[in-house]
């Protein structure tokens, strides 16, 4: 059998007895997204932590007090130099 079959139906015997289709096809849609991400990241074709940040700041304000807050990864922060607020809300 090949190593991509096996894959697959070692993770859809892993689901929960009352798994769907749709549930199926997620997780192998899933996982092939994951995975071509890794082997873009392994080509060195991952997009520089400050491209994101310029990117993500049309969505993303620095707030208080907001309802809608995204706390970003507390290993991310510590990769950069200069201290960065750990908690940001979404512009309204």
């Amino acid at each position: 059998m090949s190593p991509v079959k096996e894959q697959v139906l070692n993770m859809v015997r892993d689901l929960p007895e009352d798994v769907t289709l749709d549930d199926i096809m997620a997780e192998i849609y899933f996982k092939a997204q994951v995975d071509d991400g890794l082997k873009e990241l392994d080509e060195g074709k991952g997009i520089p932590h400050e491209d994101v940040e310029k990117r993500m700041s049309r969505w993303l304000v620095v707030g208080k007090g907001s309802s809608q807050v995204i706390e970003l990864s507390t290993a991310l922060s510590e990769t950069r130099s200069r201290s960065r607020p750990s908690v940001m809300a979404l512009d309204s």
